[in-house]
């Protein structure tokens, strides 16, 4: 496996009082993060779909729907997630 050395100031660490192990969790969760806006922005430009966006952000289609939500946008609305929305 490849990896990436990234220098962080200490002086963002300090007021979170992060140990070494945490702080990995602390870089996958903003991956994950990152990876679901830029899903969100390809879905909000019309490239791709939200089944698709939420593929790529590692969500159900429902998980997606609230982050789309949460960053503001509204989902459009299919005949097909309408149809799954009422099952």
């Amino acid at each position: 496996m490849q990896t990436v050395s990234v220098e962080i100031p200490v002086e963002w660490l300090k007021p979170l009082e992060l140990r070494r192990d945490t702080l990995r969790e602390v870089i996958l969760l903003g991956l994950s993060q990152l990876r679901i806006r830029e899903a969100l922005e390809f879905y909000e430009r019309g490239l791709i779909s939200l089944a698709r966006a939420a593929e790529i952000g590692g969500l159900t289609r429902e998980e997606m729907v609230r982050y789309a939500r949460a960053y503001g946008m509204e989902p459009k609305w299919d005949q097909e997630m309408m149809a799954e929305e009422l099952a």
